[in-house]
């Protein structure tokens, strides 16, 4: 359940990240009972995921990367990304559901994915960034793991 297209800018996605794959797949398939098609799901992990994102723009031209900037600088997306590409550096896997913008289809998937993950959970809708929980993030993380070695 990978998505294919490359988009600059997830929208009507609620997306979060999971530790390990047997849930992020787990709650992919109750995404699916709930009324998600397949194509509306994707679960991104490792290089691949990293190379697909995009996160920096460098693989997409010239527009991709200015737009990857200005998200790095200023909006709420910055964090996302910086959270995103944090995971995916260390095997953690990226969700995401695609909704239909509305409440109903936005609740769902957040509940689905609030049960088993104590990360932070966002939606991005158009042109705007809504984190719905607040959760554990890989900033803390990777300084306590820092300061172990």
């Amino acid at each position: 359940m990978t998505k294919k297209e490359f988009y600059m800018l997830p929208t009507d996605c609620v997306v979060t990240v999971f530790d390990n794959q047997d849930v992020a797949e787990r709650v992919a398939r109750r995404l699916i009972e709930l009324g998600f098609e397949e194509s509306q799901i994707s679960v991104l992990h490792g290089a691949e995921a990293e190379e697909f994102l995009d996160l920096d723009g460098t693989r997409h031209g010239f527009f991709t990367r200015l737009l990857r900037k200005y998200q790095q600088l200023t909006g709420p997306e910055s964090f996302m990304i910086a959270q995103a590409e944090a995971a995916l550096e260390h095997g953690r896997f990226l969700l995401s559901a695609k909704t239909d913008g509305g409440e109903s289809e936005r609740q769902k998937a957040y509940e689905a994915m609030a049960l088993h993950t104590e990360r932070t959970i966002y939606f991005c809708g158009q042109f705007t960034m809504t984190i719905l929980k607040v959760g554990q993030n890989y900033g803390h993380e990777l300084e306590y793991e820092k300061s172990l070695a």
